[in-house]
Formats: C-alpha cells, sequence, structure tokens
C-alpha cells in the first residue's frame, strides 16, 4: 500500500495563469530548449511551459521542497539524482543547458520535473508533468505526488523477509490494520492539500482538480526480493521508477497485498493496482474480505471480488484473464489532440500577435485517472 495524490489544471482556467519572465536558470533552459525550432509558435508554446515550471518551482520552495529528483524533456534524463544530492536544482540547471545543447532541437512534448520531500510520517515523491499537447479532457498541467510510510522502511542491509515484522503490527487485527491506513491517509491529505493551496497562492489558479487516495499492489506473482520488481519510468506512479533512495521504503508495498490475504484484512475505501499502478479495482466503504478469495494472492491466479461495492477497471495486467473478460469496464480514452501552450502564450509581451515569441528570445541570450477514491475513508483498506 502507498498513497496517491493528483493535482491537476482545468482547462477552462489555463488563461488565468499569469504568466512571467524566466529567471536566469530558467532563462537558459529556455535559450536551448527554443534553438532551432521551426515556428514562432513553438517558441511561444516553449516559453509558456519554462514559465510555468519556474513557477511550480517558486510553489516548491514556499514549502521547503528543494531537492531534485529528476529533470527531462520527454524520454531524455538531463539531471537524475543517483547519489541522493540535495538542494540541487542549480545543479539539475546546469546539467539540462549542457546536454539540451548537445541534442537536436525541436519541439518538445512533456516536461518533468520531480522533486523528493519528507517529514515525520511520509516519504514524497511530487512529479510535475507539462505536456504541449494533449487529448481532450485530459488536463495539460498534472502533479502527481506518491506517499511512503517512513515507519515501513527497511535498511538496505536488512534482510528482505524482515519487512513482515515491520509490517506485522499493523495486521494484528483489523482494528490496528485500519487505524494505521487512517491515520496516514490523513497526514497525506493534508500534505496535498498544502501543495494544491500553495499552486493556487503562487501561481493565481481559482480551478484545481485534487484527489487523494491509497493503492494496494496486487502483483501476478509473489514478490519475495527488492530487486526482482520491476522499475519502470512509464508506469502511471513516479514511485515506480526507481529513484535512488525510494526502493527501501517502497519494499513494504509489495508485501501489503500477500499480508493482506494471509490475515483475512476487510479491504476499503481503496484502490487495487498492478505492478505498474494501474488501476484494477475501485473498492468502496464496504470493501471485501482478502482471505476469502485471491484477489490480493499473487501465488495463484487474480480474482474478482464477488463480494463488497467493487468496480473493475479495463486497462491494467490482469486485463486478459479470463475473470475479467466479461466484467471490465471500458475505460478506453479518445478525442482529438488539443494544444494548450500556444494558446496560453497568444496574449504574452502585448497586444501584438508575436508578444510571446519576442519575450521568449529576449529571455534566452505538469485528473485524467485518479485512484477514485479519496483521503476521507483513509488507507483502513489499503
Amino acid at each position: 500500500m502507498y498513497f496517491h495524490g493528483e493535482i491537476s489544471v482545468d482547462p477552462s482556467s489555463l488563461t488565468s495563469i499569469e504568466l512571467v519572465k524566466p529567471s536566469k536558470a530558467f532563462g537558459k533552459m529556455l535559450h536551448v530548449l527554443t534553438l532551432g525550432l521551426a515556428t514562432e509558435r513553438e517558441e511561444r508554446e516553449t516559453f509558456t511551459a519554462v514559465s510555468v515550471l519556474q513557477q511550480f518551482n517558486q510553489v516548491f520552495r514556499s514549502l521547503g521542497i528543494t531537492n531534485v529528483v529528476r529533470l527531462a524533456r520527454d524520454d531524455v534524463d538531463f539531471y537524475l539524482d543517483e547519489e541522493g544530492r540535495e538542494e540541487d536544482l542549480k545543479e539539475a540547471m546546469v546539467a539540462f543547458v549542457q546536454g539540451a545543447s548537445d541534442q537536436p532541437q525541436g519541439q518538445f512534448q512533456t516536461l518533468w520535473l520531480v522533486l523528493e520531500a519528507e517529514d515525520d510520517v511520509l516519504k514524497y515523491l511530487v512529479q510535475v508533468e507539462i505536456n504541449a499537447a494533449h487529448k481532450v479532457g485530459v488536463h495539460p498541467i498534472r502533479i502527481t505526488v506518491n506517499g511512503l510510510i517512513k515507519d515501513l522502511h527497511l535498511p538496505a542491509d536488512q534482510p528482505d523477509e524482515a519487512v513482515r515484522d515491520l509490517l506485522a503490527p499493523h495486521f494484528a487485527d483489523q482494528e490496528a490494520y485500519d487505524a494505521c491506513g487512517e491515520a496516514n491517509a490523513n497526514h497525506f491529505g493534508k500534505f496535498v492539500e498544502r501543495l494544491s493551496a500553495a499552486i493556487g497562492e503562487q501561481m493565481s489558479i481559482d480551478d484545481l482538480s485534487t484527489t487523494v487516495g491509497n493503492r494496494i499492489i496486487r502483483p501476478s506473482e509473489p514478490i519475495t526480493s527488492r530487486q526482482q520488481w520491476s522499475r519502470n519510468r512509464a508506469a502511471y506512479d513516479p514511485v515506480y521508477y526507481g529513484y535512488y533512495g525510494f526502493d527501501d521504503y517502497f519494499w513494504y508495498s509489495w508485501t501489503w497485498s500477500e499480508m493482506c490475504h494471509e490475515h483475512n484484512v476487510n479491504c476499503h475505501d481503496c484502490s487495487v493496482v498492478d505492478d505498474q499502478g494501474r488501476t484494477v479495482f475501485e473498492v468502496q466503504s464496504d470493501g471485501f474480505d482478502a482471505g476469502e478469495s485471491n484477489v490480493l494472492n499473487p501465488a495463484e491466479p487474480i480474482e474478482v471480488p464477488s463480494e463488497g461495492d467493487v468496480s473493475v477497471s479495463g486497462d491494467h495486467a490482469f486485463s486478459d484473464s479470463p475473470e475479467f473478460s466479461s466484467s471490465a469496464a471500458d475505460m478506453g480514452g479518445g478525442g482529438d489532440s488539443g494544444g494548450w501552450l500556444g494558446s496560453l502564450g497568444d496574449g504574452i509581451g502585448g497586444d501584438s500577435g508575436d508578444g510571446g515569441a519576442s519575450c521568449g528570445s529576449s529571455c534566452g541570450s505538469s485528473c485524467g485517472s485518479s485512484c477514485g477514491s479519496s483521503c476521507g475513508g483513509g488507507c483502513g483498506g489499503g
């Protein structure tokens, strides 16, 4: 079990974002991104994205979140912290400018900024995704937050199976399970609320969509080693990426479903996800007894819960299983691709049509598919 939150900007409120001239560090980023761009519109879109990214940086600094984990354009990581550096924004910017200068230039699709944070209770990953183009109905700016319980962190020098000793007190009975889940879920919810409030204040955005919930990973087979689960940058949540220092915090989540099955836990108010974070089931307040079936037993083929208020999703690792052939909902998206950065930047720099491009040149020289459950139920089910 881990916690998931999303903050996205409603497309109708995009024009309310005040675009600001990039600072020196972000100006250098803008400069290398606009070199060789084919059109004025692309330059304007790039200026807009960099301006928005800079404002997110200001949001994070206001909350004391200053450790950058990753800075990337599309599939190219220009900065990836593999040593656990702190206060490394400047270092990330230098790496981006140096790396981007050597890359062929063209219109980017996505800018990524990933940061880490922690408090006494949880360790967080915060991922900002800014898309130059997006499907209709999908928000172009999405912030994904993951939270992991620090008390369940297993140091690297401890054997993998020792995680069960850490988990055991929380599976003693249903009351202990629910208490652990609810306390940590409420703490996570408050963190996401503070982040959402800071975005609204720092970026002058009135319309933000925020969702929070908890997730139980249901692997397709028993995961007995920290090295066994697949790190994947294409996964739905950043916690699956395998960022430096997070594997030992994330490890307990891979044993959670098995413990639920063994201890007949009633799982409620949660999302069951596959090994890449894609939703398999949405579980409401009635929940289901994890010990009465193989819903959460990775040693056996997955089953669909026969009790409780459970909805089935349609795009995940188990979609081809016979269990899902008749009950899976059609979750497929669609719609035309729509741009937003260009139209958002049309008014930059005055009334002239090339205002955005002029500003961009002068400066140079991230719920669609939320978890669906609210924090209110706690992670008592996850």
